[in-house]
């Protein structure tokens, strides 16, 4: 009877951390996509073999040690795009990326609410949306940006299981999750591992 005890909470951990992994995976999956097919974004922002500088030297820590020179062309570059076009998706979040990069989460905000205004239907481009909005602890927008790509999509299975977990772990609103999660463990897909996955966390008190 002791051992029931002690195992049955530990379980629920376990489910709950895997509900949550693979949520986590399944937003940044896209986001990762994103920037490996933007290579421009990784040459610009690749380490450097300088030392990097603590919070006390002048640059924000998540800059240290990068190509500042290739920073300041590519943010000049992308800001030119928008000049051109104020709904450039791709130029809308890498600016955003770099915020973030930066430290400055409020700047960030601003280009990612940019997005969400211009991205429409783009199911890649809110996906990544997403997943930005989830770095930054603002798992509302999070689930805002997921939520529109179900009005296009109501079947987007991924999207569905995202947001029942940010709903069931993040946002505590339990009858939203269990529609999200439930979608996914009884529709007809052929992801079975997610379909597990969302089963455990509707078992999951």
């Amino acid at each position: 009877m002791t051992n029931d005890k002690q195992s049955s909470p530990t379980v629920g951990r376990k489910v709950v951390l895997v509900a949550a992994v693979i949520g986590i995976a399944a937003i940044f999956f896209s986001s990762m996509l994103y920037r490996w097919e933007n290579p421009s974004l990784q040459k610009a922002m690749r380490q450097q073999s300088a030392p990097s500088q603590g919070p006390s030297g002048g640059m924000p820590e998540g800059m240290a040690g990068m190509d500042m020179d290739g920073v300041r062309a590519m943010i000049q570059g992308l800001e030119k795009r928008l000049e051109e076009n104020p709904e450039d998706l791709e130029a809308l979040m890498q600016l955003a990326n770099i915020r973030m990069l930066r430290g400055d989460k409020e700047g960030a905000a601003a280009y990612l609410d940019r997005v969400q205004s211009a991205a429409g239907t783009d199911k890649m481009a809110l996906m990544d949306l997403a997943g930005r909005w989830f770095e930054m602890d603002r798992f509302d927008k999070a689930a805002i940006a997921l939520e529109t790509i179900l009005q296009s999509e109501p079947d987007e299975m991924f999207a569905h299981y995202n947001l029942g977990v940010l709903y069931k772990y993040r946002l505590d609103q339990p009858q939203k999750a269990e529609a999200h999660l439930r979608t996914v463990a009884e529709g007809e897909h052929d992801f079975d591992d997610l379909r597990e996955q969302a089963r455990k966390a509707l078992e999951d008190g």
